[in-house]
């Protein structure tokens, strides 16, 4: 099971790996321009190379109320991927033919659907006191900037794996 908050000295660690994790994805901005902001009640998103005076410090955003959405994993969930905590990560067959069918009604809706092509799983992470909060989220990138960010249930192998991770840097 997922802990529901981690001391604030984590942030570093987190932000070391998530930087690490993602560096390759874009020669044109920073990992920390590549960190998604989010608010949960709106489902809304964005990152700061998106916005005029983005602010960078991943510290000052949280400080400033600001939620942050970790990266979790990059290239497509279903298939083997790189985790946050360095190793390669690949969802069960079970959970696989477990997934919602796309004629679903509510398929998009659905909080176990695995995320999709520019879409990823993530820690949401917040300031509450000295510590962080943190939930379960995803970010799906759309075309034009915004981010659309979602709570999710997530599958059990990658939740037990994030909890290794994360007990790590309790």
């Amino acid at each position: 099971m997922l802990p529901t908050h981690l001391p604030l000295k984590a942030l570093a660690r987190l932000i070391e790996d998530h930087s690490r994790l993602i560096e390759d994805q874009s020669d044109e901005f920073t990992p920390l321009e590549m960190l998604t902001g989010y608010d949960i009640e709106s489902g809304t998103g964005a990152m700061p190379f998106e916005c005029e005076e983005g602010e960078t410090d991943p510290k000052k955003r949280l400080e400033d109320g600001e939620e942050l959405a970790i990266q979790l994993h990059n290239g497509m969930i279903d298939e083997e991927s790189r985790f946050i905590d360095g190793g390669t990560y690949t969802v069960t067959e079970a959970e696989l033919s477990a997934q919602p069918d796309e004629d679903d009604e509510d398929y998009y809706d659905n909080p176990s659907r695995f995320p999709g092509q520019e879409s990823f799983y993530a820690l949401g992470i917040r300031l509450d006191g000295d510590k962080l909060l943190l939930r379960p989220v995803t970010v799906g990138c759309g075309m034009n900037g915004e981010s659309v960010v979602s709570e999710v249930v997530f599958p059990e192998s990658l939740g037990k794996r994030l909890a290794e991770y994360l007990g790590g840097l309790a």
